[in-house]
């Protein structure tokens, strides 16, 4: 997959060297929906990038796949290459009306 501008290993170690900002929907939502920073930070770590969106978002951004304590976890993350930031997006538990049975594919129509 091209992910445009993203380089996902620098985004890793940015997220394993606490060069994150978590953005206030991300908080709301990971509230809500029960879902810890080290969940997230445990998707990142292990994950893969699914989705690609060069331009959505003031930076390059990107849908992770990964996994954490509670099962299959899809992270947005935007990415500062200038900086080396990431920025937390939103994060929630993919589910099999939306996505294919491996939480890979984006299901349309």
């Amino acid at each position: 997959m091209d992910t445009g501008a993203i380089n996902f290993p620098d985004i890793q170690e940015a997220v394993a060297k606490g060069r994150v900002t978590w953005r206030l929907h991300a908080i709301e939502r990971m509230f809500e929906r029960n879902i810890s920073r080290q969940d997230v930070r445990m998707a990142v770590h292990q994950g893969e990038i699914i989705e690609s969106y060069p331009s959505s978002y003031l930076y390059p951004a990107c849908l992770l796949f990964g996994k954490c304590t509670q099962g299959p976890l899809h992270v947005v993350i935007a990415w500062d290459s200038s900086k080396e930031w990431v920025y937390i997006i939103t994060a929630y538990m993919p589910d099999e009306d939306h996505f294919t049975d491996d939480f890979r594919i984006r299901k349309r129509g």
